[in-house]
């Protein structure tokens, strides 16, 4: 959405997905998969290619390729628990939750 306002307002922007959630494939949600930590990766390299000059179309192009071959998974020892709120799921002491997302969703597996 802010993409397409910038767009609207005469804005040079170009769309990356950085969709780097490895503990997911693409038949678990409906959505597909997910990004995490790995957005910060794509947009460091963005930040420093358009400090050196770089063009619009090669930093969107080296951060389509970044992203492409991004990989992470979200692991958790303790659920989230957002101000006021109750825990975003229950977790046995001595377990470890994968694949956890970002806004405390639980993971795909849990392990002892």
């Amino acid at each position: 959405m802010a993409a397409e306002k910038a767009k609207k307002e005469g804005y040079q922007v170009e769309v990356v997905v950085v969709a780097d959630d490895n503990s997911l494939v693409d038949t678990d949600t409906i959505a597909g998969a997910r990004g995490l930590c790995g957005a910060l990766f794509v947009e460091k390299i963005a930040g420093a290619m358009s400090e050196q000059g770089a063009s619009l179309e090669e930093i969107h192009a080296m951060c389509i390729e970044v992203a492409k071959n991004l990989g992470t998974a979200g692991v958790s020892i303790s659920p989230c628990v957002p101000p006021g709120k109750e825990p975003s799921f229950i977790l046995p002491p001595n377990t470890m939750e994968f694949g956890i997302g970002i806004h405390g969703e639980p993971g795909v597996s849990s392990m002892c």
